[in-house]
């Protein structure tokens, strides 16, 4: 019951945020806990219970193995690993040739790109640094007022207290962004880009007379904008000089249909 009425006024402050262009959801967080760690009652002790499970007493087991050591170093070697095996598959093979396309009754295709990979890669990591740390610190904060995200942590090394301040200055940094930053239109044409950058992903591209061609899609910009861009000659990279841009597909893509490939 109490569901109904917390619900909408944790997403009606997430939307209010969004619109404000302020930081994160979970960066309040973040401020609330830490808020509580400095100046809350020496007498707290929330306790917190989902569904029969008590949640604050799972949150101590969980930061000691998410936040140890040996589970930091198999879970940042993976990701490395995957991350270097993906990029040596989609650069040196062929094998994005060999993966089925699908085509869906709303138009839309689903192609597979290594370089949304890698940014899924890199998201997982920034929510285990980040996003799920500052969760089991809030909740650590509400249920022990002896608690201390550096002195009381029993790990076999001290990365849970490094994190600790890793994501102060994260923090820092994004309350830097939400009180000075100012946004304004930019003129992209003519700027030149990495199209190897993770953060784009390539929808297609062909040759024209001595020229390559790419369509591709910008995964950071919001809203997400497309590209037509040439690739620009230099040895040992991969710029390209922005074309046309838009935040309509169809009005690149059909720019890029209207150029001539060396193959038609």
């Amino acid at each position: 019951m109490v569901d109904k009425f917390i619900d909408p006024i944790f997403s009606d402050w997430k939307k209010y945020l969004k619109k404000q262009n302020s930081i994160r959801f979970i960066n309040c967080i973040f401020i609330l806990g830490l808020v509580i760690l400095l100046f809350g009652p020496s007498d707290r002790s929330i306790s917190i219970k989902l569904v029969g499970f008590n949640i604050t007493k799972m949150t101590g087991n969980l930061q000691n193995v998410l936040y140890s050591l040996h589970f930091f170093e198999g879970e940042v070697g993976l990701s490395f690993l995957s991350i270097l095996i993906i990029m040596f598959l989609w650069d040196k093979t062929s094998i994005q040739k060999l993966l089925p396309k699908s085509e869906l009754v709303n138009g839309k295709t689903i192609n597979y790109s290594g370089q949304t990979a890698v940014n899924r890669i890199i998201l997982v990591n920034y929510w285990y640094f980040h996003n799920i740390w500052i969760v089991l610190f809030f909740i650590s904060v509400l249920h022990d007022s002896s608690y201390h995200p550096i002195k009381n942590i029993e790990l076999n090394s001290n990365l849970y207290g490094l994190l600790f301040w890793v994501n102060v200055i994260i923090l820092l940094l994004a309350l830097i962004k939400a009180l000075f930053s100012v946004e304004n239109d930019t003129d992209l044409y003519g700027r030149g880009i990495n199209y190897r950058e993770p953060r784009y992903v390539e929808l297609s591209h062909k040759k024209v007379s001595n020229s390559t061609y790419f369509l591709l899609k910008d995964t950071i910009m919001k809203p997400i904008l497309f590209y037509l861009v040439k690739e620009v000659y230099k040895p040992f990279s991969y710029e390209a000089e922005i074309v046309n841009y838009s935040q309509d597909l169809d009005e690149i893509q059909l720019q890029f249909d209207m150029l001539k490939s060396v193959n038609e």
